[in-house]
């Protein structure tokens, strides 16, 4: 178990899933509007999948050259310069 100081210094959210609400999954909560969608689906029916425009630009391949990847890059280096891998969290090292 962690203690109180790792748990209130973790970037990671602590989430606890109560497993009584399982027997609510096969439990329909509103009847009324699950046959209002039915019957609006049955007459107006799903919507198309729509393609997306072709553009002439081609996707970039390489991100050696995205300026944002090379910030990224350059700000990680010098973290690890600084910081070494101290500043890395447990689990990663």
């Amino acid at each position: 178990m962690k203690t109180i100081e790792e748990l209130n210094t973790s970037k990671v959210p602590i989430v606890i899933i109560d497993k009584s609400l399982d027997e609510l999954n096969d439990v329909v909560l509103f009847p009324e509007k699950v046959e209002k969608a039915k019957e609006v689906i049955a007459k107006v029916g799903l919507p198309k999948k729509i393609a997306l425009p072709q553009t002439s630009v081609s996707p970039i391949t390489d991100h050696g050259n995205d300026p944002f990847v090379v910030k990224k890059v350059e700000e990680a280096k010098s973290f690890f310069q600084k910081n070494g891998l101290n500043g890395l969290p447990k689990s990663v090292k």
